[in-house]
């Protein structure tokens, strides 16, 4: 699960598929922080510096044209 200075961003995971048993039924009893269903099932972390562009926020496509301007790339 990738960390961010100190915080976590669980939804940027690779979840090994015989997980899933285990996360349903996390979810099916009341369990609604994807963060604490993997920390509990021994999450790796994985740092990364804040501000990484990699994180970005592109909710737009004005934000997704600057962040391809800064770091350079054309996908």
């Amino acid at each position: 699960m990738l960390r961010c200075g100190d915080h976590w961003e669980p939804l940027f995971s690779i979840i090994p598929t015989n997980l899933r048993g285990q996360i349903e039924a996390c979810w099916h009893g009341g369990e609604r922080s994807p963060q604490r269903v993997l920390l509990q099932l021994g999450a790796v972390e994985l740092g990364i510096q804040p501000g990484d562009p990699r994180l970005a926020n592109l909710n737009t496509p004005a934000l997704l044209e600057m962040a391809k301007a800064s770091t350079g790339t054309s996908c």
